[in-house]
């Protein structure tokens, strides 16, 4: 698996500053700064999973684009299986794509076979501070192909 952080790429099962790794998957504490992440996972069909969390772009009843700081965006697919959930104040609650808005921060996870196809979304999470600098203004946008 590889994890883009703020600053950095790591891959899993491998020891970081500050903890190590257990099962082949990173510390908990270093997934808090994971920005987005793909891997595959093994079974009579491999699967290929991907998971950005970053500012909501553009969503719909029928899709949802989330840009991470970074300025990598991807689009999923918003299914009627997707999971989606609120999330405030340390608690969250059942929700819809509807209630999405452009500029939430959000955390969406899927899967890859002819299309991306969000699993879950978990979304209303903290805005960033103002007094960092937007790295989107820095970075120009750059969209993975599908």
């Amino acid at each position: 698996m590889e994890l883009v952080g703020a600053g950095s790429t790591t891959e899993a099962g491998s020891t970081t500053q500050g903890g190590g790794a257990t099962r082949g998957w990173p510390a908990p504490r270093r997934l808090r700064h994971v920005l987005h992440a793909t891997w595959v996972t093994g079974g009579r069909t491999p699967t290929t999973h991907e998971a950005i969390r970053g500012e909501v772009t553009a969503v719909s009843a029928s899709s949802i684009t989330v840009r991470a700081r970074d300025g990598v965006s991807l689009t999923f697919t918003v299914t009627s299986s997707t999971k989606v959930r609120e999330r405030h104040d340390g608690t969250g609650q059942d929700s819809t794509i509807g209630q999405v808005e452009v500029g939430d921060r959000a955390l969406v996870s899927g899967v890859q076979a002819a299309t991306l196809t969000a699993r879950h979304v978990v979304y209303g999470m903290p805005k960033r501070s103002s007094a960092r600098p937007n790295a989107a203004s820095v970075a120009p946008s750059v969209t993975r192909p599908t």
